[in-house]
């Protein structure tokens, strides 16, 4: 019998390469230091501009993946944990 797939867990499979590096990298960087900037995950991504990176936030966010209090500084947090391999 197949299993049916939460919404939070198909969004995930229908992630692009760059939203897949955005999360890990918000990830790796919130366990590091218990919060994260947009230059920080820009930093550790390697992406162009913090403007990249926030706009793929945004995209993450509609996924329910990453979570932030707007106009809040220090409140960007992932939903989800990196699975070790």
């Amino acid at each position: 019998m197949a299993q049916r797939l939460t919404e939070h867990e198909a969004a995930v499979l229908r992630l692009t390469t760059t939203e897949v590096i955005v999360l890990v990298a918000l990830i790796r960087v919130h366990a590091a230091s218990g919060r994260a900037t947009i230059r920080e995950v820009t930093d550790v991504a390697g992406l162009a501009s913090p403007s990249q990176t926030h706009h793929v936030l945004r995209r993450l966010r509609q996924a329910d993946l990453v979570a932030w209090e707007n106009g809040r500084a220090g409140t960007l947090r992932p939903l989800v944990q990196e699975i070790p391999t």
